[in-house]
């Protein structure tokens, strides 16, 4: 699943690295870094300072690997600091990503007045006309007959031929055959909202997450922040053990290793783990802000974990190391 609540903020790096007498401190994570420059922006804008609202936005987007929200956030800043050739640019590259900005296709142009009569936003114009081109490859399988589950994350039993949904609402797992015919799987043991789902058919295993979202009234006040990862019998749908996560988590997210090891997301804190035997050890040394459903890499050692804010990073769990793709890779 995840979280989105950083996704449409006026989204850079700024690295602080302090040392004393010669021992490193902890560096900060990627979260700190955002609520910082987060509050520069914000700061300079109620103090009326472009200038300095355009630094701390352009810090923004190289924290954010030049993610769409922020590349059009700096096309805005520099817009509102008159430099016209650089918005231009910024405002293309937001094309470049497959954007649109329906605003401005309404004529509203905002911050962009002084260059809607520059061809090149013309230009940009047509380029977001053209992104809104719907394409669609899919096709139904089936339709859920009960809206209330409130469908979350899906995967498929090869033995049963059958999918098993997790359900925010009713928490629960459901069983689906092609047809469309359902039938209770499993329920959560906390009553919490069911999000993440793997099978692990290989071991006659299904791991999946509970988590009480935060603010969410369906789970209790006093649980809001926990969440735990769950192991059933895939046959039975009998919980077989449980881990809960350590301090406020948000597990929501999952990919299994070749042998079967779940590695799952929090995507309102950051963290990425690793169940290993009866615990979860944390994989990240705080890179993400939001991490979703990460994917193996081929050669069974490196995830790829794809983060709302910052794009998709190559994660190395046995050194923490993340390498960010560019948005060409």
């Amino acid at each position: 699943m995840q979280m989105k609540p950083l996704l449409l903020i006026a989204l850079g790096f700024c690295l602080v690295v302090s040392f004393d007498p010669g021992i490193a401190q902890k560096h900060q994570t990627a979260i700190e870094e955002f609520r910082q420059l987060r509050e520069r922006a914000n700061t300079a804008r109620k103090a009326g300072d472009k200038q300095a609202r355009l630094q701390a936005v352009l810090e923004l987007q190289k924290l954010f690997n030049d993610a769409p929200d922020t590349t059009e956030a700096a096309a805005k800043a520099y817009a509102e600091v008159g430099d016209g050739n650089h918005a231009l640019a910024a405002l293309a590259a937001f094309a470049d990503q497959g954007q649109v900005d329906d605003s401005l296709l309404r004529g509203e142009p905002g911050v962009f007045t002084a260059v809607t009569k520059s061809p090149r936003y013309q230009s940009i114009l047509n380029r977001f006309k053209e992104n809104k081109t719907a394409i669609s490859l899919g096709e139904s399988v089936f339709a859920l007959s009960d809206p209330g589950l409130l469908a979350e994350d899906i995967d498929y039993d090869p033995k049963s031929q059958t999918f098993l949904i997790t359900g925010v609402l009713e928490k629960k797992i459901v069983r689906v055959a092609r047809d469309g015919t359902v039938k209770d799987f499993a329920s959560s043991p906390s009553h919490w909202p069911m999000l993440a789902i793997k099978i692990d058919a290989a071991h006659n295993l299904v791991w999946a997450t509970e988590v009480a979202l935060q603010d969410f009234t369906i789970a209790p006040k006093s649980d809001w922040g926990r969440s735990a990862v769950l192991c059933f019998e895939l046959a039975s749908g009998k919980l077989v053990r449980r881990m809960e996560g350590a301090g406020k988590t948000a597990l929501g997210d999952m990919v299994l290793t070749a042998d079967g090891s779940p590695i799952v997301s929090d995507g309102e804190n950051g963290g990425v783990y690793r169940v290993s035997r009866d615990r979860l050890d944390r994989i990240d040394d705080g890179d993400f802000i939001s991490p979703q459903t990460a994917a193996m890499h081929p050669d069974g050692k490196h995830v790829f974990v794809p983060d709302y804010a910052r794009g998709i990073g190559l994660l190395d769990p046995s050194s923490k190391q993340v390498i960010w793709l560019g948005s060409g890779s």
